[in-house]
């Protein structure tokens, strides 16, 4: 049998090889494309002339709106209607010469065929625009003739042509564009709205920029629902719309990417639209609600998504979770949460597709006896060798472990594993005296930290984290790892960052020598573990080790967390110390038209708060080109109520609340900052017509309301600041008498909306307006310092008015996270004012503070007994305290 299975492994290798010798990329035509400045978008070129083009206007799909903010973009196009199917790539790119008018010339490469190699054509087409961008377009006309003839003759693993060298894909496929990661990424816990739409058959819109991300995301959704797939997809998923060519949306089913913002305006024309500019799902005439269970795979995907794990280990845990919906779909017992999916045509038409177990031959008695077959699931064996761990003795126990182990790959088995009290049995091999039990048992454990609940149930066994400690300075390298990858994980609840603190008052000592750990993945763990367990403001040792580091290190991850760190550490990166120079960027902020720089601030905001890796890199580009005055120029020479003063001073937050050196830049700037806020915004909202706060057509998001959105920006920034240096901030604002007409606006603010214990705005049922704040990966940043037992200031609990903003709870508005920052902004005040500072702060404001139990605590009350919500519980007792003490002193 064995030399069976070599010869057929031979023989397949061997036509692996003949296939692909013998394998062409083809190209049915190629065109160029360029924006005119009188014309507008033109076709210069096409080759074979004779081709005829799927569309009149293609020219269109290649200069996509918003491209121009962009050096370079890509369009992905496909053409059902055509016999067979056309794929089409259009790879745009805009080269700056001041040869030409207005600077620049931008022009777009169309490759044309009726396979999909997508990946192969980007890279090519990319190569071919780059290098010929700047000639003349009989010179480029010419070179194409000359790409296309090669494209059609070339039979190898390689694509060669004059200065190209490029390794082609081993089959054409739209898959190889489609990133699942990136879609999970973009809307994180909203991602199961898309998997929901998709089965319920709705016409999903994903708007954003730029256009080959959008595309991308467009494609990864049918992805979501594998095993199921979607009755002609082709005709269904279309990457890029264009407002000259509106009829792939006028199908009843259609999901489709675009990126004008029209498109999401105008509603009638979706019923789930995908906002890149908010992070969130808005529904139209839908009601989807999610379960727990779907939140709580949601967080775990991501967890795993932000170690960097890879778009295969993403799809397969969508795969398998849409599996097990599948099999509680066929029980005959009822569950809520499913049956609206028992009509989707996509099911119905799952359960007509015969199964892999009947198109195969059924062994024979004999074959079952000789090959042992094993009918049971991944989530029974895993439980089946954790009772085998239970009993086994020294010499199997090794063995076992190794076995369990090496099973764990999806989030099924872990949960099923939790069930069965999986993590304290394991957690007591972790100080076994032989070295293979301890490796094995600590690899299991950081397999239960990717999930939410695995980090919680760590965090509940103190033993087990004391033991983890104490390993993280063991010789094995593998050791190492999995014990500061567990602590890297728990480090992200507030509750973790505190345990740890209890159990190891060095532990930053300890990982700080651990950065430069010769073992790249333990040095990447410390890193971020270290960005958890740090306070704002570190003053530590000397730096220059770990920016030799950050010079020599290839990893991007250890890049990124060496950047944050470093950034606590007071170092000030110079823009040729980081991956990107983001100079051009500010400085069109200076040089665009204002309708040009909403939409860039826009851009800009987005970037720094959707990828968790990047994102801190992206701000310190931004601030190593002094983007802080910038940005206050752009808030103070605009509106109130415009776009472009919003925008500003959010991305400003987002600045401030990410990184260090944005609040060191900023603080010199706050007195005049301060007189501005209080002389201008302060008066303007508390005159400005509010409007009613309520859900349109079911939307599960819905954008702030300007008011509302600059009151939490200005009060997250103000509470920020004091919380790294309270020293500074707070002599300014008892300087420049600020605290008075400070709460003066909030109380007016929350009076004026009336909220009373019968508002929607507080109703379990009302939608969640601060996604894209709860979201924002620097949510634990704030809450990252060992706190002290006896401060007032921070809740013993994770459900802390800086971890609320990653709660489950659908029921917090915007209001309930202002009341959060403006609480834990009032703790400040009345733990470092004196009583005669206090005494002359309240009394201007002495009736409305009387009155606000009437508009805070008692909504926040009814809310209480209706939920029993540990967030505002936490928050009505903190406010009653601080309520208590203003009022001891005012009287």
């Amino acid at each position: 049998n064995k030399k069976k299975k070599t010869k057929n492994q031979q023989r397949k290798n061997e036509y692996k090889k003949e296939r692909m010798a013998n394998k062409t990329i083809t190209c049915q035509c190629i065109a160029l494309a360029e924006f005119d400045l009188k014309k507008g978008n033109v076709l210069r070129y096409q080759y074979p002339t004779e081709y005829k083009l799927p569309k009149e206007n293609i020219e269109d799909y290649c200069f996509m709106d918003g491209a121009h903010l962009y050096s370079d973009d890509v369009s992905f196009m496909l053409f059902p209607n055509t016999n067979p199917p056309t794929y089409a790539i259009a790879i745009y790119h805009k080269y700056k010469s001041e040869k030409y008018e207005r600077g620049a010339v931008q022009k777009a490469i169309v490759i044309l065929n009726d396979e999909p190699w997508y990946k192969d054509y980007l890279h090519i087409g990319k190569e071919f625009l780059h290098a010929f961008i700047d000639q003349d377009n009989t010179i480029i006309s010419e070179n194409m003739k000359e790409l296309y003839h090669q494209l059609n003759t070339t039979k190898a693993t390689h694509f060669k042509w004059k200065f190209m060298n490029i390794k082609l894909s081993k089959n054409p496929s739209i898959k190889h564009i489609a990133s699942v990661n990136e879609l999970v990424r973009r809307f994180k816990k909203n991602i199961m709205l898309l998997w929901y739409a998709v089965l319920l058959q709705k016409r999903i819109m994903v708007v954003g920029k730029p256009a080959h991300v959008v595309g991308s995301c467009v494609i990864a959704i049918p992805e979501l629902i594998q095993p199921m797939v979607i009755p002609n997809v082709a005709t269904t998923v279309t990457p890029y719309v264009t407002l000259t060519d509106l009829e792939p949306i006028e199908e009843k089913v259609f999901i489709a990417g675009a990126t004008n913002e029209l498109f999401e305006q105008n509603k009638q024309w979706w019923d789930v639209c995908a906002s890149f500019q908010t992070g969130s799902i808005i529904q139209q005439g839908v009601k989807i609600k999610l379960s727990k269970k779907d939140r709580q795979f949601t967080k775990s995907v991501l967890s795993g998504i932000r170690d960097g794990r890879d778009e295969t280990w993403t799809r397969t845990q969508f795969k398998q979770y849409t599996e097990q919906i599948l099999v509680m779909m066929g029980r005959k017992k009822k569950n809520k949460a499913v049956q609206k999916l028992k009509t989707s045509p996509i099911y119905l038409n799952h359960l007509k597709q015969p199964s892999e177990t009947e198109t195969q031959p059924q062994p024979t008695k004999l074959e079952k006896q000789i090959l042992k077959i094993n009918t049971e699931t991944p989530e029974q064996k895993a439980c089946a060798l954790l009772e085998k761990i239970k009993t086994a003795d020294d010499t199997k126990l090794p063995l076992f472990l190794f076995q369990l182990a090496s099973q764990i790959q999806n989030l099924n088995q872990l949960t099923a594993l939790m069930k069965k009290q999986a993590i304290p049995i394991i957690g007591n091999y972790i100080r076994h005296e032989k070295v293979q039990v301890r490796k094995y048992s600590a690899s299991i454990l950081s397999s239960f930290a990717v999930t939410v609940e695995g980090q919680d149930a760590l965090i509940s066994h103190e033993g087990i984290v004391q033991h983890i400690i104490e390993l993280i300075q063991d010789p094995l390298p593998n050791l190492r790892y999995a014990s500061i990858y567990c602590l890297m994980k728990i480090s992200a609840w507030k509750k973790g960052v505190m345990l740890i603190h209890e159990l190891s008052p060095n532990i930053v000592t300890q990982l700080m020598s651990l950065v430069l750990d010769p073992a790249l993945d333990v040095q990447i763990v410390s890193t971020g573990s270290l960005i958890n367990l740090l306070p704002l403001k570190v003053n530590l040792m000397e730096t220059s080790d770990y920016m030799n580091l950050l010079s020599t290190t290839v990893n991007t991850q250890l890049k990124h967390h060496l950047i944050v760190l470093l950034d606590r550490m007071g170092v000030n990166f110079l823009p040729s110390q980081l991956p990107n120079d983001q100079t051009s960027i500010v400085e069109s902020l200076t040089t665009l038209p204002s309708n040009e720089i909403v939409n860039l601030l826009r851009t800009m905001l987005m970037e720094s708060i959707v990828d968790e890796v990047n994102t801190n890199t992206f701000m310190i580009e931004l601030l190593s080109c002094d983007i802080i005055p910038i940005l206050i120029t752009q808030e103070k020479s605009s509106d109130l109520t415009s776009e472009q003063a919003i925008l500003s001073c959010e991305l400003l937050k987002f600045l401030i609340l990410g990184t260090s050196r944005a609040i060191r830049q900023f603080l010199p700037l706050l007195p005049l900052h301060l007189l501005y806020w209080r002389q201008q915004v302060f008066s303007n909202i508390l005159s400005t017509q509010f409007e009613n706060i309520e859900s349109e057509e079911d939307h599960f998001d819905v954008p702030l309301c300007p008011p509302d959105s600059y009151l939490v920006s200005i009060v997250e920034i103000l509470t920020h600041c004091m919380r790294y240096d309270l020293a500074t901030v707070l002599p300014l604002f008892i300087s420049q008498n600020f605290i008075s007409p400070f709460l003066d606006c909030v109380l007016n603010y929350y009076q004026k909306f009336e909220i009373s214990s019968e508002s929607q705005i507080l109703d379990s049922h009302s939608p969640s307006l601060h996604k894209r704040l709860r979201n924002s990966p620097l949510r634990h940043f704030a809450s990252a310092s060992p706190p002290s037992p006896s401060s007032p200031r921070l809740l013993q609990d994770d459900s802390d008015l800086n971890i609320s903003m990653d709660d489950d709870s659908s029921s917090d508005s915007h209001h309930i996270q202002l009341i959060a920052s403006i609480i834990e902004c009032f703790s400040f005040l009345i733990e470092d004012c004196t009583p005669e500072q206090l005494t002359t702060t309240i009394q201007p404001i002495k009736n409305k503070l009387l009155n606000s139990k009437t508009f805070i605590l008692e909504p926040l009350s009814s809310t209480i007994l209706n939920s029993n919500n540990q967030v505002y519980i936490n928050m009505y007792l903190r406010f009653g305290q601080i309520l208590t003490v203003f009022l001891d002193h005012s009287s």
